[in-house]
């Protein structure tokens, strides 16, 4: 799993040059856990760090199935 999430992680930091210049555009991330769940926390907070300095929008839609 850790390696799951530092090849994301890797990912995004790699293309963060690839996104810079599109302000005005937006990123959606549907996310099936509810808020405070440390795996998918952990995996915003890195998509978060990145996207920051790019002037992207990012969203977060999270499914909860259990609370909603």
């Amino acid at each position: 799993m850790f390696r799951f999430i530092s090849l994301i992680l890797g990912l995004l930091t790699l293309s963060s040059t690839a996104f810079a210049g599109h302000s005005g555009k937006k990123i959606l991330w549907i996310d099936a856990y509810h808020e405070g769940y440390p795996w998918s926390d952990g995996i915003q907070e890195g998509i978060e760090s990145v996207i920051d300095k790019t002037g992207l929008e990012f969203k977060i839609h999270r499914m909860d199935t259990k609370r909603n």
